[in-house]
């Protein structure tokens, strides 16, 4: 493993929705989304961008559970 010099930190929700309530396919769309939303903030940082940057990447991916 290689260090970056940076870290992303993304927050997956504050509980409010518990597994038992949410189907496999919420629970597939949310886990997708917090990816997607890695994945972006990934490609600024790795580029020498900061997080301020970070919007102009593009909207973030949400989901609605």
């Amino acid at each position: 493993m290689t260090q970056s010099g940076w870290t992303l930190v993304i927050h997956g929700g504050a509980g409010m929705m518990t597994r038992d309530r949410i189907t496999p396919e919420q629970d597939a769309g949310a886990r997708s989304a917090l990816g997607l939303s890695l994945d972006a903030g990934s490609a600024v940082l790795a580029a020498g961008g900061s997080l301020r940057n970070r919007r102009r990447a593009g909207p973030m991916p949400s989901t609605s559970i």
